[in-house]
């Protein structure tokens, strides 16, 4: 499978501490695909994760593991090698992004266990419009922006490369969702991966 990869995460569980990778791309179809280590949709670790970055387009044995609420999931059995890589704007010009009216369902920081069900995937790229990182009162890093219009406030980033205050007057990013509540009270939407418009 050939896969240009579009995040590579930190994945926090709910005490904060980072366990492993949330790695995902695009295969040469256009569909979203997320690597995972087991049927569980565990993420992958740094070791496994080292030879490759964001925007690496990579060969890759995978075998499909849909779980409920992350139809992407594919278990990755063997990286067989980098193959390439893209820019974002390389990305955008042959898949697209995605134009629905709300980023997941509505405008809020999370879905409630019915919006849920009303969203198919979980992953998206959208190219959004004056994108804030920021530091909330807790000292976790926080983002807000602007899609469709429509404001986006206290939502959580895991790109590890972007981990201090900054803005961008446009960008292109990807949203991802949980694929359980865990111990909130809905599905909190994060940024996994920010690709400012230069």
């Amino acid at each position: 499978m050939k896969l240009v990869i579009l995040t590579k995460s930190a994945k926090r569980m709910n005490d904060g501490i980072t366990y492993g990778n949330c790695v995902a791309g695009i295969n040469e179809r256009g569909d979203w695909v997320r690597l995972v280590s087991d049927a569980d949709g565990d993420s992958l670790s740094d070791r496994i994760c080292k030879p490759f970055d964001c925007l690496d387009v990579i060969d890759v044995e995978a075998s499909p593991c849909p779980i409920k609420n992350q139809p992407e999931n594919a278990i990755l059995e063997q990286f067989n090698k980098k193959i390439g890589r893209y820019t974002i704007n390389d990305v955008v010009e042959m898949y697209g992004v995605d134009c629905g009216r709300f980023c997941f369902v509505n405008s809020y920081a999370s879905l409630s266990e019915r919006e849920r069900r009303l969203v198919e995937n979980s992953l998206i790229l959208i190219k959004v419009q004056k994108l804030s990182i920021y530091f909330d009162d807790r000292h976790i890093i926080k983002a807000q922006f602007t899609y469709n219009k429509t404001p986006y406030s206290n939502i959580s980033i895991t790109d590890n490369r972007h981990k201090k205050p900054t803005e961008f007057s446009e960008a292109y990013i990807v949203m991802s969702l949980p694929s359980d509540t865990g111990k909130y009270s809905g599905y909190y939407k994060f940024i996994a991966a920010v690709y400012p418009v230069l």
